[in-house]
């Protein structure tokens, strides 16, 4: 097996939000973009436990796909349907898209829901990384 040197930009620090609880322990959550929220939507969401809005995605999606559906089944003129189209995609692209830029203040906020503290931020290339660092300063 060949071990190929993995670029730097692979290896980039990010900062991590470390949080503590006493009973359940300390987590670190990523400040910044999350690409599983974005690419997952409200899976992610179920599986982080964000319940609220978990709930408030799924009821927009559904709407959505019911406009789309209205939408598609009237008749509209020609020349206005690439216009249509495009709001359509601007909007799921937009239900997409702010889970990616909140989601991950809103599991730090959910873990202070909880009971955990906040402990600081540290940079690491990755949550265990970000934990090991916080533990030892």
């Amino acid at each position: 097996m060949i071990n190929l040197p993995i670029p730097s930009i692979y290896r980039n620090p990010r900062k991590y939000n470390i949080f503590e609880h006493p009973e359940q322990g300390r987590q670190a959550v990523k400040q910044g973009f999350s690409w599983p929220a974005f690419f997952l939507g409200i899976i992610w969401m179920s599986v982080k436990g964000l319940w609220k809005f978990f709930g408030i995605w799924l009821a927009l999606i559904l709407v959505m796909m019911f406009v789309e559906n209205a939408v598609k089944s009237m008749e509209i003129d020609t020349w206005l349907k690439p216009f249509v189209n495009f709001a359509i995609l601007t909007v799921y692209m937009g239900i997409m898209l702010y889970p990616a830029l909140k989601g991950n203040e809103w599991r730090g906020r959910k873990l202070l829901e909880k009971g955990f503290v906040w402990k600081g931020t540290v940079e690491a290339t990755s949550p265990a990384k970000a934990l090991a660092v916080q533990q030892g300063s």
